[in-house]
């Protein structure tokens, strides 16, 4: 006989005993075990960085230096800052817009599509000072077509956002169907007094 087989037998035995004996309290108790020594090993090392980042704050006020904390409020200041800034780069001076619009009418040319109504919307200044002048047309085109539009128009305009673009047809047949599509020229009359950027 095998000596090995003879060890692993023994121990199954005594595990079925144990079972027997005792019912499945022992293997719920076991799996509980097991459950606390994962969680254990996973939220340990969180913690210990918790721990080490704590231990520095307070060596770093005994020692005398200065540990300022950012609160929410200043860090939604920084990242409206930072969005600002953002924006400004993008955003097109006010004698620009006439441009701009001459141009969207001929990439819709282009593209096989013409702009006869266009409806106009202008905002109020907000958040840096920008405004933003919004553009509605009502198109009949393909799909594609209505695509490459406004893919051109993203190309060649970064300071442009498209808001909305719906498409109704009336059937699942029908090439062509009615496409709304509104865009956003945004504005920065601040930099109407520097010239454009």
């Amino acid at each position: 006989m095998n000596p090995g087989w003879m060890k692993t037998g023994y121990w199954r035995l005594r595990l079925e005993i144990l079972l027997w004996r005792h019912g499945l309290v022992w293997l719920g108790v076991l799996v509980l075990l097991m459950a606390s020594l994962a969680l254990w090993l996973v939220l340990l090392p969180g913690g210990a960085q918790q721990l080490a980042q704590a231990r520095a704050e307070l060596q770093g006020v005994q020692s005398g230096q200065a540990v300022r904390l950012v609160s929410p409020s200043e860090l939604a200041g920084q990242e409206d800052v930072a969005l600002v800034t953002a924006l400004d780069r993008v955003a097109l001076s006010e004698q620009e817009v006439s441009e701009v619009l001459r141009r969207l009418g001929r990439i819709a040319q282009s593209k096989g599509l013409s702009l006869t109504e266009t409806d106009f919307q202008v905002t109020g200044e907000g958040l840096g000072g920008l405004r933003r002048l919004q553009l509605t047309f009502p198109l009949r085109a393909a799909y594609p077509q209505a695509r490459q539009f406004v893919e051109a128009v993203l190309l060649e305009f970064p300071g442009v956002s498209v808001d909305q673009m719906l498409l109704k047809r009336d059937s699942v047949g029908q090439r062509q169907g009615e496409i709304r599509l509104r865009l956003s020229i945004w504005t920065n009359p601040a930099k109407s007094g520097r010239g454009s950027t």
